[in-house]
């Protein structure tokens, strides 16, 4: 007999994957042990021969639990140790840290299935787990993943769950969340007119019918659920979805909503089979779907999404989310607690000061919620069903993304962008991404990034050796890079936007050491230029670790600052300006007043130009009388795509194949592509049509920038790409005759800058900035 030693690094605690390993040794009466550390989890364990050893070490990898992930095992053999039994021992604080931090995961179906059977003992319990679901991030201290490193710490299991965390053959063995009824989590209820504004504590079997019955009264439900706070209403109901918008103050942006099953779904939308597949992952994601013309639910469409003909559904992702939602019966909505365009809010204290004002009830927990996460947000392409991932957050992150890095340093940190925004944290190989991170032009905001930049370089026990960001200067993240590295005394990196942008799909399809030549094709709405300039357009070339911008859309004059992004028919008549055309069709979007200005404005020829897909999509859903108004972010270029959307649900794919696209060759320039818009639109053509020519004119230009720099690889990166329907284009035109490159892990927007800030400073893209005397030298 021989004694082995099995390390296993990945996705392995937190996820039960002690105890099928203690399961496996036993049904293979094999004697050892297995425990958590730092660096992930370490079997030791008796066998005969190798070969017999390799083959424990490949069952292990093979049965690992549904959401471990196996990112390297290591057999060794050790001195011979007699051990009578298998068994799991505690953790060990020993080691190099390198494991990963684990997500938090929806309700499984085993518990589901549980919390709503009258004969089980946690029948109606709001905080059901077990060691394939429940929150994990959101309350973790530190690693490795134990109880006692949790906010869990503070529940002492009783004799029952007890009883379950010590049974090898239970699914809640050694399930560092185990609670129930009687010793777990205690909901608490607010309604200030019932009890005088205070919270009090009340039966949890009593929560999910006292809040149906509240909905179905047209009342407003703030529910705490992994999180943080969300607002629910009925969706069915106008006045409460309405009462709901003037709560958050958002006028026209599309509201999530929950459903309790796939049968009331399908009722309301066309589901495709990947659409159900991907709503039922372990992350309980958002997902956009398409609304059936008379939903069976009577859903309020023009209330929860205007002017869209797709909403955004998930099933529930914690118990109390399933126990409420199937008490109702009916969809509801169920967005984020907050205000505007700030974080979620998480703490109680500021739950109850923020919305015992605003919502008819509230109902919290006595859990603490240490890291805020929003619910991650997927579609699928409408004809090739390309997942894209419009939000990366609860069940994603902060998962390392599988990219690999070279560098040999220790920790690098990355703050990423100022809107939708991410913390990147480079540690021991791994490039872990933080959640998706709300805009940060108000305070809160601010706070809220902070705290997960502290977070999550406390989680890894080490001061970062070096901090990488933006190029401009009045970014957040940018002033709070420079700060971090003034205190730390380690370098500070800039990297470009857009180059960031480029990094990071490359990152993601480990070509970043590659030699093979990529074009890269960058669009989104601004970003800080290297020249000072607005880019948003962007085309580059990556070959033998060189990245260099090779091409953009014809620039055009920028004016009036975010004023641009927020009226359509303004970024036409700045990207059409030179033409009488287009000046002619946008004139009567404007009072005479602000005719006077801006012309005056553009006929001066500012210096600051942009190059801005996002404001050129902008531009072309106000030429088609999409949009004059944009109220919230990409609106108009979601009333564009899904004009497009309808002509090929219409008329098919194959017609639109066919279609002329509007004039382009080695650079696109939106005067002339506007102008053939403005004649097309005068001329009666379909606006539907237009709308794919638009996109068709696009993918063209791609091709001939490709076909040009001779490029058989393109890869695509910046928020223009969280359209479906362009992604479908790019793919019909020029998926037979090259390879495309989209993200897979990460969304296409800003979310992905700080992973692409990692790369790019590995990629050696970055330049260095050094702080002394609270000034940067270049």
């Amino acid at each position: 007999m021989q004694s082995w030693h099995l390390h296993i690094e990945g996705q392995v605690q937190g996820v039960g994957f002690r105890p099928s390993v203690y399961r496996l040794a036993v049904s293979h009466n094999l004697t050892g042990e297995v425990s958590n550390g730092l660096d992930g989890v370490h079997i030791r364990f008796n066998a005969s021969t190798l070969e017999k050893a390799r083959a424990f070490a490949e069952l292990v990898r093979t049965s690992a639990p549904p959401l471990a992930r196996v990112v390297s095992c290591h057999l060794r053999q050790v001195p011979f140790q007699i051990m009578e039994s298998f068994s799991i021992v505690e953790s060990t604080s020993q080691g190099e840290l390198r494991q990963m931090l684990v997500p938090d995961f929806g309700i499984c179906e085993d518990c589901r299935r549980e919390v709503s059977d009258p004969t089980n003992r946690r029948h109606g319990y709001a905080f059901i787990t077990c060691t394939s679901c429940g929150p994990r991030y959101s309350i973790i201290d530190c690693l490795p993943y134990d109880r006692a490193h949790t906010r869990m710490t503070q529940y002492t299991m009783c004799r029952s769950c007890l009883e379950e965390y010590s049974e090898p053959f239970n699914r809640r063995y050694h399930s560092q969340t185990n609670s129930c009824g009687d010793c777990g989590v205690r909901l608490w209820w607010f309604a200030g007119k019932e009890h005088g504004n205070k919270a009090i504590q009340i039966a949890q079997n009593i929560v999910p019918s006292k809040a149906a019955v509240l909905l179905q009264r047209g009342g407003l439900l703030a529910v705490k659920g992994i999180g943080g706070y969300l607002l629910l209403c009925d969706a069915t109901n106008p006045q409460a979805v309405s009462s709901l918008r003037h709560c958050k103050g958002r006028s026209d942006k599309p509201f999530a909503l929950l459903y309790p099953n796939v049968e009331v779904l399908q009722g309301d939308a066309f589901l495709d089979p990947m659409e159900i597949s991907v709503l039922r992952r372990p992350e309980s994601p958002i997902v956009l779907v398409s609304v059936r013309p008379n939903p069976k639910s009577r859903l309020d469409i023009s209330g929860v999404a205007p002017g869209l003909d797709r909403i955004g559904v998930m099933f529930p992702c914690a118990p109390v989310l399933e126990l409420i939602s199937k008490a109702f019966g009916r969809p509801i909505v169920a967005t984020s607690g907050n205000a505007g365009g700030s974080p979620i809010i998480y703490r109680d204290k500021e739950a109850l000061k923020y919305f015992s004002s605003r919502v008819d009830a509230i109902v919290g927990n006595d859990r603490p919620i240490l890291v805020p996460q929003d619910d991650s947000v997927f579609q699928l392409s409408p004809n090739e069903k390309i997942p894209i991932l419009l939000r990366r957050s609860r069940g994603l992150a902060p998962l390392p993304v599988a990219s690999k890095a070279k560098w040999s340093g220790g920790t690098r940190l990355a703050t990423g962008a100022h809107m939708k925004g991410s913390v990147g944290l480079q540690y021991k190989g791994k490039q872990i991404v933080s959640q998706y991170l709300a805009g940060l032009d108000d305070l809160q905001g601010r706070k809220n990034h902070r705290l997960v930049t502290e977070h999550l370089v406390g989680v890894f026990h080490g001061v970062p050796e070096e901090v990488v960001a933006d190029l401009h200067p009045g970014y957040f993240p940018t002033q709070l890079a420079r700060e971090l590295a003034s205190e730390w005394g380690v370098p500070l990196l800039k990297v470009q936007h857009h180059k960031a942008h480029f990094a990071a799909v490359l990152g993601e399809h480990n070509l970043h050491h590659s030699a093979k030549k990529v074009l890269g094709v960058i669009w989104d709405g601004t970003g800080y230029g290297e020249d000072g300039q607005v880019w948003g357009g962007e085309l580059f070339i990556f070959e033998d670790g060189v990245m260099q911008r090779c091409g953009h859309l014809e620039s055009f004059p920028h004016i009036l600052g975010d004023k641009l992004s927020k009226r359509p028919p303004l970024a036409a008549l700045a990207a059409g300006w030179s033409s009488e055309a287009v000046r002619e069709q946008m004139q009567p979007f404007f009072s005479e007043t602000e005719w006077r200005v801006y012309s005056q404005l553009l006929q001066k020829a500012p210096t600051m130009k942009s190059s801005s897909m996002g404001r050129f999509f902008d531009a072309a859903a106000a030429v088609l009388g999409l949009s004059d108004h944009s109220v919230y972010e990409g609106q108009a270029a979601l009333l564009l795509e899904e004009r497009a959307r309808r002509f090929v649900n219409r008329h098919g794919l194959f017609m639109t194949r066919s279609l002329p696209s509007f004039s382009v060759t080695g650079q696109c320039s939106p005067a002339v592509v506007l102008e053939e818009l403005v004649d097309a639109v005068r001329k009666g053509e379909d606006t539907d049509l237009l709308s794919v020519r638009f996109h068709q004119t696009l993918a063209e230009w791609v091709g001939h920038a490709a076909n040009e720099h001779s490029a058989d690889v393109i890869a695509f990166s910046g928020g223009v790409f969280q359209n479906g329907f362009l992604v479908d284009t790019l793919c019909s035109r020029l998926g037979s005759t090259h390879q495309l490159l989209f993200h897979q892990e990460l969304s296409p927007n800003d979310e992905n800058i700080a992973f692409g800030q990692l790369v790019a400073a590995e990629m050696g893209l970055a330049a260095p900035h050094f702080i002394q005397n609270q000034e940067i030298y270049q």
